[in-house]
């Protein structure tokens, strides 16, 4: 007992031959001994011995209420063995309606996890130092989280502050926290978090920003060497500053969906060029186009899904991305327009063990048409194309020869003609996607042809006859002026200056 132990640390031996003994049992035990103290005042020896015990006793007393506290800890919150550490508990305190964080000396030592969440703690001013790894403090009501607070946990590597109330965080917050790795502080009032406020994080590898009012993201603020996965959703942003990610080597997982961008970011996301997982999804972009993800050379999973406004995806939009294997391009309810060339046109030409694409998903979007020639379509594994307004006809037959899985035809259905509104694709009859025979087409396109050489031919010719008229044109107009100005001209001959024989004047 806590009392044992204040006893064991002022044991006085007697003798060689006595056993040893508290002198505090026997001050506290002997009568008269005490008051014989107290009356010698000045008698130092019983004076430093009363204060001993004195103090023994407070020690005691202390250590008592700790472990009451513990007692109290363990009988309200479930304590269970660590599965993600062993040799270590982790104490689940959530919905006790606790409005402070218990003090650290009440966790148990070889503590790994505490769960906090859910309930109606307000500010986290002072905690005392404690050995836990991850924290959970989501679903509370914190306003207020002083400068340095976290210090007391070295070891903390998971910090969860998810659905509170925080709008203003100090720079100083994480000052020391060097061993943390996973920071969640989404579903908060943040506005303008401090440049620095991250930098301390030397180890972070996650961070959630997501559902805060940020809007602008200064340059600068993601100073993480080994970030590796950034959420940003729904922090009503609608532009990002050129570069901002440059200091993000390591990121390869971003989340920029539910916000007001009209284009993507192409230019800010060149800066994380080791980009793997992009979500673009729920954003007011109207068009994508070659530009759109320029030099994201790496990119192996996109999302751009539930785009209200997105009309079209022009050609080039995708012919950069030569690595990708998951494409996610459903719930536009606009879409419409799907180039021929989204993917570029050098595929066509590339042996079939370039093509990286294996997941292809275009449910629920508004597409009509869409050309055989887009992709290799057996080479997906997984290609969703339900919930568009097909129409079946000949042009989209094609779609019915593919490989589909059959889960993945339940709702495929056509948009036209009216008569097969609603139809289940596969199971129109053959003859509405029948195509023109092979000898219509090929007279038709004899007859084309031909037609097409005649009217080259004719044109040629008269191309040619215009050529020689104008040329014989010309050669008889220079031949015309040539002979006008001979007949025209006037020839001076000198007049005789002798008489002509035989005129006589006289006459």
């Amino acid at each position: 007992s806590s009392l044992g132990w204040s006893r064991r640390l002022f044991r006085t031996p007697l003798g060689p031959d006595k056993p040893a003994y508290s002198a505090c049992d026997r001050l506290l035990t002997t009568p008269g001994l005490l008051k014989k103290s107290n009356s010698r005042k000045r008698n130092s020896a019983g004076f430093r011995m009363a204060w001993r015990c004195l103090v023994a006793s407070i020690v005691a007393l202390v250590a008592s209420s700790c472990q009451a506290n513990t007692n109290v800890l363990r009988a309200s919150c479930l304590w269970n063995e660590s599965p993600e550490k062993e040799s270590s508990v982790q104490v689940d305190c959530s919905r006790k309606g606790l409005t402070i964080v218990p003090a650290g000396s009440v966790w148990p030592r070889n503590i790994y996890k505490m769960d906090l969440s859910h309930n109606f703690i307000d500010h986290i001013t002072h905690l005392e130092p404690s050995n836990v790894s991850v924290l959970d403090l989501h679903d509370n009501r914190i306003a207020i989280v002083e400068p340095r607070v976290f210090s007391a946990f070295p070891r903390l590597q998971f910090l969860d502050l998810s659905k509170n109330s925080l709008e203003v965080l100090h720079g100083d917050v994480f000052v020391n926290m060097t061993s943390l790795r996973a920071l969640n502080l989404s579903g908060n009032k943040l506005t303008y978090p401090p440049t620095e406020l991250f930098r301390p994080l030397v180890s972070l590898e996650q961070l959630n920003l997501n559902m805060n009012p940020l809007r602008y993201l200064r340059d600068g603020l993601f100073r993480l060497p080994n970030l590796e996965r950034l959420e940003l959703s729904s922090i009503n942003a609608h532009s990002l500053p050129d570069g901002i990610f440059h200091e993000t080597p390591r990121l390869v997982y971003l989340d920029l969906s539910g916000n007001l961008f009209d284009k993507v970011p192409s230019s800010a996301l060149r800066s994380a060029d080791g980009l793997k997982v992009l979500v673009m999804s729920d954003n007011p972009v109207g068009t994508l186009g070659y530009n759109s993800f320029f030099k994201l050379h790496n990119i192996e999973e996109l999302y751009v899904e539930k785009m209200k406004d997105l009309e079209a995806v022009e050609g080039d939009t995708f012919a950069y991305q030569k690595k990708m294997r998951s494409l996610f391009l459903g719930n536009n309810p606009k879409l419409k327009s799907i180039d021929l060339d989204i993917f570029g046109v050098f595929w066509r030409v590339e042996p079939a063990a370039n093509w990286t694409l294996r997941e292809f998903y275009l449910q629920n979007n508004n597409i009509e048409y869409l050309d055989e020639d887009v992709a290799p379509w057996r080479e997906f594994e997984i290609l969703d194309l339900q919930g568009n307004p097909w129409v079946c006809d000949c042009n989209n037959a094609w779609i019915r020869r593919l490989p589909l899985q059959k889960e993945l035809t339940v709702q495929l259905r056509c948009g036209g003609p009216p008569a097969y509104e609603h139809k289940p694709m596969l199971e129109v009859p053959d003859e509405v996607f029948a195509c023109p025979s092979l000898r219509v087409e090929r007279e038709q396109s004899s007859t084309f042809r031909t037609g097409v050489l005649v009217v080259g031919a004719l044109s040629i010719s008269a191309i040619l006859l215009s050529a020689i008229l104008l040329i014989k044109r010309k050669n008889l107009y220079q031949r015309f002026m040539s002979r006008k100005n001979r007949n025209g001209s006037v020839y001076y001959v000198k007049a005789h200056t002798n008489p002509v024989d035989g005129f006589d004047p006289s006459a």
